[in-house]
């Protein structure tokens, strides 16, 4: 009887670590088998990306190289003799990097809750930055009007209707 319990309490001890091995076992397997499925599927993937890539960057080329002009016909030599083409025109200077022109801010106490998105920029103009949302159902709009000191007005629209009007604050 002796013998029976010591065998019994023996195998309890040795059934949970034979049962835990052959878990990590069971879960390697299944991760390195999962990892190269998925890698040949990445590889794939990666192969069509490519290939696409590859057809854009060459349909760019083509086009930007221009094909060998026709000959023209007698009829539009002519006409073209009659009509020379008009001198070409310097490029004028552009103002990219001209500052932009002082902006002053909207006068806030005619921007009152409820006023229509529309009336808004009627009487307030284009705001410097817009960001849509939405909350709780809910489509939110912030305007964001900078003066040329840094001074700011926010605008928060619900629903395209002025809900609060705050500033001029100023900004560092």
């Amino acid at each position: 009887m002796k013998t029976v319990s010591v065998l019994s309490f023996g195998l309890l001890l040795v059934m949970p670590i034979a049962t835990y091995g052959q878990a990590m076992t069971e879960y390697g397997l299944g991760a390195a088998h999962s990892g190269v499925a998925g890698a040949a599927a990445g590889k794939k993937m990666g192969n069509a990306a490519g290939a696409a890539l590859n057809k854009a960057s060459r349909a760019l080329d083509s086009a930007g190289k221009s094909a060998p002009a026709a000959p023209r016909p007698a009829a539009s030599r002519a006409l073209a003799a009659q009509n020379p083409a008009p001198a070409a025109q310097p490029p004028q200077p552009s103002n990219a990097g001209a500052p932009a022109a002082p902006r002053a801010l909207p006068d806030i106490s005619v921007i009152t809750p409820g006023l229509e998105r529309r009336e808004l920029l009627a009487k307030a103009g284009a705001p410097s930055m817009k960001i849509t949302s939405m909350e709780r159902g809910e489509m939110v709009e912030k305007y964001w009007y900078r003066g040329d000191h840094g001074d700011t007005v926010i605008v928060v629209l619900r629903n395209g209707k002025v809900a609060t009007v705050s500033g001029p604050t100023v900004l560092p």
